[in-house]
């Protein structure tokens, strides 16, 4: 798939429901993405999430990783995820969280996060 430039979720919907993972999966990483693993903190995520409010904002993926769809399932710390921005980020970084549903690596129905971060004022 061709390298598309997506930093919000909008232009993510965009795309057929069948290409929003492959997109996110082989895209290159930038200013704009990054990807992480499911084994990332909110400690990691906090500091993930104030690298980009200060930039100009972009996508944060967790589940995906070195072009591997690991998923999120059985993680156990989406919770804490969604609470990254109040309990790590001074003030609260503006974001907003989504679920997508994905195939793992395994071939187990599976979701991955993604991660929509604001720029700072």
């Amino acid at each position: 798939m061709k390298d598309l430039w997506l930093s919000t979720l909008e232009q993510l919907r965009l795309l057929p429901e069948d290409d929003r993972i492959e997109a996110l999966r082989s895209r290159d990483e930038d200013q704009w993405l990054d990807r992480t693993s499911a084994r990332s903190t909110a400690r990691h995520l906090g500091d993930m999430l104030v690298g980009f409010a200060n930039a100009e904002g972009g996508l944060i993926v967790i589940g995906i990783r070195d072009g591997i769809v690991e998923g999120i399932s059985g993680s156990g710390s989406v919770n804490d995820w969604r609470q990254a921005a109040v309990d790590f980020t001074q003030p609260p970084v503006r974001h907003r969280f989504e679920m997508l549903p994905c195939t793992n690596h395994k071939g187990e129905l599976d979701e991955i996060a993604v991660i929509e971060v604001e720029a700072s004022e």
